[in-house]
């Protein structure tokens, strides 16, 4: 009866210390989409307008702030369980540093979860996005960055921002504009989601003189898209200020004018230069992001089109139209355009995602690829 109840005495001091013990923690049994929330009262919970949002990709854990639209992307180097705890150690995209993020299950039946960033003071509500129906939305308010503050220095003057709604203009800030909308599927489930180009309503670049001497307005403009889900409107991205203002000066030449298109499932980004031709950016919904897929563009002199290109990121192909007749006159017998064709094969490291762009103006296709 003694070495029984010795042997069992034995075990359990094992089973209790390897309560406390590293257990690898496979991260796949988790959502790989979570949204911030806030607490309503003390029992219920409540969607965060301008919420933060977690994505779990593999060995990658990006942290996305919807509102602000930034996002900080960190390779997780191990994940395990230590008690009811799950521990990410991570190291951020570009720097030899390393956290650890915290998860823990406050209510799983409900998909309830605290995420914690900082133990001193970022500890964040967080649900899996398959079970946002469940909670209502509530109104809150998130902080507004200053221009040239750094973020954990945020001015705290107020804003309204919705994530979901019933009307897709609703989740424009309430310190933007609408510049553009369109409808179209953009994830083939044939419902008719939402591209918002915004425009930005800071008083400093309301009224700013151009090269004529004229007041215009220089708010830069960016982008929403939302998704519609039953009777819904959720917003899956938002960069505030991707692109510059439609008023920008064009030097010489006038300014290219911004346009956006849902064709064929595809978002189009589209920048129209008058005589001078045309290019565009095509994005399509996959791996939970929008990717760049392809690009055209159209070179031209009046009516003549001296050049066009056209790129496949999908296929890894580049398609060049030269026009071996660069003098072809439309109202004379020699009016005919001649295009010698060549294609090209073209490396890529990786598709680019539309939120890698931070401004439009800024960025190079040819940067993209080699050939």
């Amino acid at each position: 009866m003694k070495k029984t109840v010795i042997i069992l005495s034995i075990l359990a001091l094992i089973t209790g210390s390897c309560g406390n013990k590293k257990v690898p923690f496979d991260l796949s049994t988790l959502s790989p989409e979570w949204t911030e929330m806030t607490y309503v009262d003390d029992r219920n919970v409540g969607v965060c307008n301008g919420a933060d949002v977690l994505i779990i990709d593999g060995n990658k854990f990006t942290r996305r702030s919807v509102d602000a639209g930034r996002e900080w992307v960190y390779e997780i180097l191990e994940s395990h369980k230590a008690g009811d705890t799950v521990v990410l150690n991570v190291e951020p995209t570009g720097r030899k540093e390393k956290y650890d993020f915290k998860f823990i299950w406050l209510d799983k039946d409900k998909g309830i979860a605290q995420w914690s960033f900082d133990e001193e003071r970022d500890t964040t509500i967080f649900v899996p996005n398959d079970k946002l129906s469940e909670f209502p939305k509530v109104n809150c308010r998130q902080p507004l960055l200053s221009d040239d503050a750094p973020y954990d220095d945020a001015e705290t003057k107020s804003i309204n921002v919705e994530t979901r709604s019933k009307k897709p203009e609703d989740l424009v800030r309430s310190d933007e504009t609408i510049f553009e909308k369109e409808f179209g599927d953009l994830n083939n489930d044939g419902k008719k989601d939402c591209v918002i180009i915004t425009k930005q309503t800071k008083k400093e670049f309301t009224s700013v003189k151009n090269q004529f001497d004229e007041k215009v307005d220089r708010n830069r403009r960016g982008i929403l898209i939302a998704f519609k889900e039953g009777e819904f409107y959720n917003t899956v991205l938002k960069i505030p200020d991707c692109f510059s203002s439609e008023n920008e000066d064009g030097g010489v030449y006038f300014a290219p004018e911004l346009s956006v298109e849902i064709k064929r499932g595809n978002l189009v980004v589209h920048y129209g230069h008058g005589r001078y031709g045309w290019w565009q950016y095509i994005f399509r919904y996959r791996n939970n992001d929008f990717e760049l897929i392809g690009y055209d563009s159209s070179e031209d002199r009046g009516p003549i089109t001296e050049k066009m290109t056209s790129i496949n990121f999908l296929t890894k192909k580049e398609q060049t139209l030269t026009n071996k007749n660069p003098d072809a006159d439309p109202d004379a017998d020699n009016g005919k355009e001649v295009f010698e064709e060549i294609w090209q094969n073209i490396v890529i490291d990786k598709l680019l995602k539309l939120t890698d762009i931070k401004d439009f103006d800024e960025f190079s296709i040819f940067d993209c690829y080699s050939k």
